[in-house]
């Protein structure tokens, strides 16, 4: 799938970007199984997407959970992708929220190991299609 942007029903864009994937061993220990590459849908964001390793931790939110998975997504806007389905749901997903932020339900165990998944990827970032 390639890098691209789609109108879709009721004026909203669905842009398809490649954003970086961080997978870990588990979702506690935050060693780094592997990092990629993944084209992933999601709905343009009104908020400045810069990466969040290298601006403020309230970008966290720029950081989606994958529980099943074991995975952090670095990504901006509201995903669309064959997970997000059920991507709210107590078992598939998340945005992580920004640390000391209390949230509900809470930021899940993989979202402390935003600082590795930062070490990884620190500077790459997806660009918006103008």
């Amino acid at each position: 799938m390639g890098q691209g942007k789609v109108d879709a029903a009721g004026g909203f864009v669905v842009f398809c970007n490649w954003v970086p994937v961080v997978k870990f061993t588990d979702d506690e220990s935050c060693i780094v199984e592997s990092s990629s590459w993944r084209c992933e849908g999601h709905l343009d964001s009104i908020d400045a997407c810069a990466d969040p390793c290298e601006v403020s931790p309230e970008l966290h939110y720029a950081w989606k959970a994958l529980f099943r998975d074991r995975e952090l997504i670095k990504m901006c806007g509201v995903p669309v992708g064959p997970w997000f389905a059920n991507f709210m749901g107590p078992m598939n997903g998340a945005s992580c929220a920004p640390p000391g932020r209390v949230t509900v339900p809470p930021n899940p165990p993989l979202c402390d190991c935003i600082p590795q998944a930062c070490e990884v990827t620190r500077g790459l970032m997806a660009e918006q299609l103008p």
